[in-house]
């Protein structure tokens, strides 16, 4: 095929830019039938040498997840529940081990028919990367939203290089679905425009022939009717072999067909000379693969109005015909689908069989595809409803909330009130309204429940008792489902996380008065099975929150180190954020740093506990600057989801961040704006020791100095076995005595609580015990003890990296640092532990070459030239 020489230009660039050490994504975009499948291969021509990994869209497979990808030779396999972010990592692995021989080219097709957590991988693999000898080159009709956004948002990056070939741009194509059906949702545009390729002509006639209801539930769109009639008339023109030939592709799908496969379906003996006049009529087009000559229509509008010309016993023959040559479980069923032409409830047994074995697999958004054809083959009108909303509660379990809410209207008139609460509920749970969650689930009669079956019994007992649990119910309402649910049968592994985080934390509530001491705890955090990590990150959290860092973070770091090898699937956010705030109060703000920037980057939207601690990050960056903004979100998390535990961490980042912005008189204020929020919820100091320690401050600092003696009844620190419990006491009673103005006792009190070794496990908590004698000792006229003090806070402060405006960082390290990025501060963070660039890798979820790239920034900017050199400054400077 011939190039224009700018394409070419273009296609030159991005592979010497990218074999010269800058990571490029190549985007290849253009309607059906213009050459995008061969551009791809001029690609894969001129990389010759290079190492390659290939990939195509099917679009049969688009709801399978991590299918584009399965045939690849990854480290190891990924399971259908991982979380793109997770998947990325084998991904690393893989581009990494390729690394070694020479450059990387990774050639996608069709990738508007990837499945969406592959797309988001490679998203994340690309996004991530920095210094990799690495070309992404992909082949997609133009992507309009809501369809691939981490990708969308990566065509924008300066190091994309984009070679449009024809057809509407995005805006124009939305643009033209406006003004044809205003207020259409923005699912079914994406789908139209996909469909037509954005062609105006295509586009426009659908939308006057169609309204969309009908559109919205057809699986297969249609051609308009004069498409459909011009390709009958074309197909008659056609040698008898080359018509059957193009009906057999057409009737196996819009996709890539392997030739024999076609040949076999339509009885053509000589099928590549048979495809010749379809393809010099622009109906077909041919491609030579590893697994031999394949064939597809030039356009899915083309399949489309081949199969619509077809008599309809014709048809269903072929459909029927093509389920028995198809290999492929998931194509046969589809083909006997689209055979049926009434109620089939054999077929629809045997789809909702297969659909429950996608879900037992975690591969929801398909096991909901399959669900919704088996509804529509049911005869009986309540079993069809039941597993229409089966379907809709699988595309919850995925999280696809856009397609959900397009239909929540319809689920809204149903008449299954149990099935019809999960899907609501599971909806609000997704897009993090909680407290929505708790009122749909609760409003469910007991009558109804008692009369429903015994899945979605369970289901909704169990995403009841952990709604309750995460807004901040009495333990007494929560705990009655979830322990039922513990020994019911039949039970869903999908509710298995929710399960254990509300047994979890309605334990842990409970006991709380002890300490936050989670039971059972005796086996060593790396022997506890896999298949429990939802269990042991459960143990972690409540250390954690609980006040026990050194514990919590010995947990969570072994959960983290699962979800990095994917061995877990608990990422949404709050295992890293509960870590990095751990190791924020342990005074590791470097692998705070690290840790909360992994939980802010969360696939799903940040977890109300990643919100909350989002503030402390800025203060491990020393950017309080931006501590207002993150505040606000973390504020407007809580709000929709009052998890008390994150109510809690809200409060503690308020009142840190308060005290070090506008001193003791900002922390005093800084819970007030939290209250408006979510009301007298925040001032229950039985939300967490940590909490109770910093509400006290709060308290304390806004004129209440009695609220000390709250906190003692409240909470038994001699028996807690909290290493800082005491001297944190002693600090909290010698600012009450400062706000009584009795300076003696309070300069007592906070020698007491300096000069006590517990609050070191804590040393920003520590540092402030300085910095609080330093003013009482100022104001009793101690002036070199004031000094002193105030020393003695500078230094703790420095040491942590953090520089306040009335001093100057006393650590020579933070000047050392100074010139690096975020993710260099991190990359030399690890190498000072004595960790590989393999383990920084795997640490950070980048490439091993991204971290060379990153040490190299590092060396150049610190005037070192190698690892010992940079390590040697850093120690003798700290």
């Amino acid at each position: 095929m011939w190039w224009r020489p700018d394409q070419l230009d273009l296609v030159e660039t991005a592979l010497a830019t990218s074999a010269a050490g800058v990571p490029t994504l190549l985007s290849i975009e253009g309607d059906p039938g213009q050459g995008k499948t061969s551009l791809v291969r001029e690609v894969r021509e001129r990389a010759a040498g290079r190492q390659l990994l290939t990939a195509d869209g099917v679009e049969s497979l688009v709801g399978v997840p991590y299918a584009t990808i399965a045939h690849w030779p990854l480290p190891a396999p990924i399971e259908p529940d991982t979380a793109p972010f997770q998947a990325a990592q084998q991904v690393r692995r893989l581009v990494d081990r390729l690394a070694l021989v020479g450059p990387v080219v990774i050639c996608l097709d069709d990738l508007q028919w990837c499945d969406a957590e592959t797309v988001e991988t490679l998203g994340w693999v690309i996004g991530r990367a920095a210094g990799d000898r690495l070309l992404v080159a992909a082949a997609s009709r133009p992507l309009h939203a809501p369809a691939h956004p981490t990708w969308r948002r990566l065509l924008l990056d300066e190091r994309t290089v984009r070679i449009r070939l024809t057809g509407l741009q995005p805006t124009e194509g939305r643009r033209l679905v406006e003004q044809a059906s205003p207020g259409l949702e923005p699912g079914l545009a994406a789908r139209l425009l996909e469909h037509t390729g954005g062609n105006p002509l295509y586009l426009k006639a659908l939308l006057a022939e169609h309204d969309p209801g009908e559109l919205r539930v057809m699986d297969d769109l249609p051609a308009p009717d004069d498409v459909a009639l011009g390709v009958a008339g074309r197909l008659d023109e056609l040698p008898a072999d080359t018509a059957d030939l193009v009906t057999a592709v057409s009737v196996l799908g819009d996709g890539w067909v392997p030739v024999r496969l076609a040949a076999g379906l339509g009885g053509v003996e000589s099928p590549l000379s048979a495809a010749e006049p379809g393809i010099e009529a622009g109906l077909l087009e041919l491609r030579r693969s590893e697994l031999g000559p394949q064939l597809r229509t030039v356009h899915a509008v083309i399949a489309a109005a081949v199969r619509a010309v077809l008599p309809p016993d014709r048809r269903r023959q072929l459909h029927l015909r093509a389920a028995e040559l198809v290999e492929d479980r998931s194509a046969a069923l589809q083909q006997r689908i689209a055979a049926a032409d009434q109620y089939d409830d054999v077929l629809a047994t045997d789809l909702a069989a297969y659909a429950a074995e996608l879900h037992g697999r975690g591969t929801y958004r398909e096991a909901g595809r399959f669900l919704r054809w088996s509804s529509a083959s049911t005869s009986d009108a309540a079993r069809r409803q039941a597993r229409w909303l089966d379907s809709v509660f699988e595309y919850v379990l995925a999280r696809d909330d856009e397609t959900v809410s397009a239909i929540l209207a319809e689920v809204e008139q149903a008449s299954d009130p149990v099935r019809r609460a999960l899907v609501t509920a599971g909806l609000a749970i997704v897009v993090r309204r909680w407290l929505d969650a708790r009122r749909i689930l609760e409003a469910v009669e007991p009558a109804d429940l008692d009369r429903t079956d015994g899945l979605s019994r369970y289901r909704l007992v169990v995403l009841r008792g952990w709604s309750r649990i995460t807004t901040g119910a009495p333990i007494g309402e929560a705990l009655p489902d979830l322990t039922w649910a513990r020994d019911a049968s039949p039970a869903d592994p999908a509710m298995y996380s929710y399960l254990i985080f509300g047994l979890g934390m309605a334990r842990a509530a409970s006991e709380a008065r002890s300490g936050w001491r989670p039971a059972d705890t005796s086996e060593p955090r790396s022997a506890t099975p896999a298949a429990d990590s939802a269990r042991l990150a459960w143990r972690g959290l409540v250390y954690t929150v609980g006040g026990r860092f050194d514990e919590g973070a010995d947990i969570l770091a072994e959960i983290a180190r699962r979800i990095r090898d994917g061995r877990a699937g608990l990422s949404d956010g709050i295992v890293h954020a509960c870590l990095g705030y751990a190791s924020w109060m342990r005074g590791d703000w470097a692998a705070a740093r690290r840790n909360l920037a992994l939980a802010v980057e969360s696939r799903f939207g940040l977890h109300p506990m990643a919100a909350a601690y989002a503030p402390l990050l800025d203060v491990a960056r020393n950017d309080l600057d931006a501590t207002a903004a993150t505040l606000r979100a973390a504020r407007g998390a809580v709000r929709d989801a009052p998890w008390s535990q994150a109510v809690g961490a809200v409060g503690t980042a308020e009142v840190i961040v308060g005290r070090l912005t506008g001193g003791p008189a900002g922390a005093a204020s800084a819970v007030a704006e939290l209250r408006a929020v979510v009301g007298d919820a925040v001032d229950d100091p039985g939300i967490s020791p940590v909490w109770a320690v910093h509400l006290c401050l709060s308290k304390i600092w806004s004129g209440q100095p009695d609220y000390v003696e709250t906190i003692r009844s409240r909470w038994d620190f001699d028996a807690s076995g909290l290493v800082w419990a005491r001297p944190v006491i002693d600090w909290l009673t010698g600012l009450a005595a400062e706000q009584r103005h009795d300076l003696e006792q309070a300069r007592r009190s906070l020698s007491s609580a300096a000069a006590a070794g517990g609050m070191d496990s804590m040393p920003f908590h520590r540092a402030l015990v300085s910095d609080d004698l330093a003013r009482v000792n100022g104001a009793l006229g101690y002036g070199a003890a004031a000094k002193e003090a105030r020393q003695d806070a500078a230094d703790r402060f420095g040491r942590l990296g953090l520089i306040r405006d009335d001093q100057s960082a006393a650590g020579p390290e933070a000047d050392v640092l100074a010139p690096l990025s975020d993710r260099e501060r991190d990359v030399v963070g690890l190498l000072v532990e004595g960790l590989s660039y393999a383990q920084i890798a795997r640490e950070l979820f980048i490439t091993r070459h991204t971290v060379g790239y990153h040490l190299s920034n590092a060396y150049a900017k610190t005037n070192t030239t190698s690892r010992h050199q940079l390590v040697e400054l850093i120690r003798s400077a700290g």
